[in-house]
């Protein structure tokens, strides 16, 4: 290896980065370069800036522009084309991102196995938006007739009795009925990933937590060597402060359904603020997905040693705003973001021979993650 194989890129390095919200912290991106592993993305002056994890393993990371980019790695064609149209959104956030994330990866940039379960993906959120609007719908007919001409329908008959109910419901809500429709068709689209109650399969949300918190007991029973350890109860202890903010995330947003009257006068006149509401445990839970997916595929792709040790360098921090968002004290939140980096041993973190393979298995966890 070359004396100067080991010395970083001429860029700035950020010594301490506490982020005060969610859009401050930048969205998790499924890269599969594998210096980007752990990259987020946020808006920035006219296009995006990147936070890279720190390469060489140290502590900050880097925040660049994506036309720097080639300073630090070769990127593949996936990310370049996955930038470039997270560039072009309106607004990032983990559903935009997710939604361009899984059309690129539908056009084969990450392999025929990412393409294919992003194809599925797409069909499972189409069915599970469906179900979530023949929720609400069925929620509102009960709580607001209970004793009307819907009584004992069901979500598989008699669909002309549920629209007559809707209809009889509107002008008590000073709405005609087809706008009764089309807001619940538009709650629908804010509360899928959420669900709504007794919804089943769960919606994506509540899935993803279940996810998290049995990775967590899985790593915190993990028997290693004391690195292991330390590793593994960084994990954890991050671990079960995002599962408790998400949970009580969900719960707030599955809350405003128990009102669903009260729900569609207040989307008619702030329909943002009922989105964010929605959209907190998916800020929450952002980035967990593929480290969850990480760990489950230790052993097959990476050994157990390593795949802790990258879990614990790519744990997605909780920024301030996020004990705002429970009412809890900002200390906990900023003790649990002070998470230390490593590069494992015998990689070269610029050039290492484990790239091909590394990218592989990010493409590989691509598949899943999609």
């Amino acid at each position: 290896m070359g004396r100067n194989a080991m010395q970083p890129p001429k860029l700035p390095l950020v010594q301490t980065y506490r982020p005060r919200t969610f859009l401050e912290q930048g969205v998790a991106v499924p890269f599969t370069t594998p210096l980007l592993t752990g990259t987020r993305v946020r808006a920035g002056n006219g296009s995006v800036e990147l936070m890279v994890p720190n390469p060489a393993g140290g502590r900050g990371l880097y925040i660049l522009a994506w036309e720097h980019v080639k300073e630090l790695c070769q990127p593949t064609v996936h990310d370049v084309v996955l930038c470039r149209r997270i560039a072009a959104l309106a607004a990032i956030s983990p559903a935009s991102v997710r939604t361009v994330a899984r059309a690129v990866a539908a056009e084969g940039l990450a392999g025929e196995a990412a393409a294919t379960a992003a194809v599925a993906a797409v069909a499972r959120e189409r069915a599970a938006k469906a179900l979530t609007n023949s929720l609400l719908r069925m929620a509102l007919v009960e709580q607001a007739a209970p004793h009307d001409i819907c009584r004992g329908a069901t979500l598989a008959e008699d669909e002309s009795r549920v629209r007559q109910a809707l209809a009889s419901i509107a002008p008590c809500l000073a709405l005609r009925p087809e706008d009764v429709e089309s807001t619940l068709a538009q709650l629908a689209e804010a509360f899928q990933h959420v669900g709504a109650p007794g919804q089943a399969p769960p919606a994506r949300l509540p899935r993803l937590l279940a996810l998290l918190e049995q990775v967590c007991a899985e790593v915190a029973g993990w028997d290693g060597d004391d690195a292991d350890g330390e590793a593994a109860a960084l994990v954890c202890g991050v671990a079960e402060l995002t599962s408790s903010i998400a949970e009580r995330s969900l719960s707030d947003a599955r809350l405003l359904t128990a009102d669903m009257p009260g729900l569609l006068q207040k989307w008619a006149q702030d329909p943002r603020t009922i989105t964010k509401a929605a959209e907190r445990p998916d800020w929450v839970l952002d980035g967990w997905e593929q480290i969850c997916l990480s760990w489950r595929s230790a052993d097959d792709d990476k050994p157990v040693h390593d795949v802790l040790a990258e879990m614990a360098r790519l744990v997605p921090g909780l920024p301030r705003e996020a004990a705002d968002w429970v009412g809890g004290p900002p200390e906990v939140v900023e003790k649990l973001n002070r998470v230390g980096r490593s590069v494992p041993s015998g990689t070269d973190w610029r050039n290492g021979s484990t790239a091909f393979s590394a990218t592989a298995r990010n493409e590989r966890l691509r598949a899943l993650v999609a």
